[in-house]
């Protein structure tokens, strides 16, 4: 764990500082984004309970600085709001009635970002969450840590202002920071809208 803190210093580091190289390779972005979302466990449990996404939003703001015309790097500040739905496991006489949650996150991505052609690009991420709640009703597990994302989309450059459409999909908490038995993981894919300053 410590080794991955210290590589992410080192790549915040690296991202912020590359700046000061060359001139209008850089965006700073804002970004807003709505999805599906769902938590799966890695190992089937009889009895478990049904957790079934009802749909989630983000916004944020990013930070991208271009290394060369094919390839950037990026990293931001994100909060996202996952809704779920706890669907209890049948039991006679249990209450089965369903129950509306949620999960806010805080969210700072590092990414990898390929230009291929004028207007596209393709790219994979690495995600550290931060879990700032969740609804204790529905018991669901910590999705503090770090995961995994990967990405594609369409760009546009306008003089100084950048427009971003970028399907995603990601896997949080693959390394958790509070580990649970069993662990459940939420996943994530929508679609993302950044509007931008190049500089």
């Amino acid at each position: 764990m410590k080794k991955l803190k210290k590589l992410r210093i080192i790549a915040l580091l690296f991202i912020l500082s590359s700046n000061l190289i060359g001139q209008k390779t850089n965006i700073i972005s804002l970004q807003y984004g709505k999805g599906i979302n769902t938590l799966i466990r890695f190992t089937l449990l009889d009895g478990d309970a049904s957790y079934d996404g009802e749909g989630s939003f983000n916004f944020g703001i990013s930070f991208q600085h271009y290394k060369s015309k094919r390839f950037s790097i990026h990293t931001g500040l994100i909060y996202s709001h996952q809704k779920i739905i706890l669907t209890p496991s049948y039991y006679p006489g249990k209450d089965l009635t369903k129950k509306r949650g949620s999960i806010q996150l805080l969210s700072i991505p590092i990414m990898a970002n390929f230009n291929f052609g004028k207007y596209f690009f393709i790219g994979l991420q690495e995600i550290t969450d931060f879990e700032l709640s969740s609804s204790k009703d529905l018991e669901m597990d910590n999705q503090s840590g770090i995961g995994l994302g990967i990405f594609t989309g369409a760009k546009l450059i306008i003089n100084n202002i950048s427009l971003r459409f970028t399907p995603y999909f990601n896997v949080h908490s693959l390394v958790p920071f509070v580990h649970d038995k069993h662990k459940q993981h939420l996943f994530d894919s929508g679609i993302n809208l950044s509007l931008g300053y190049y500089f």
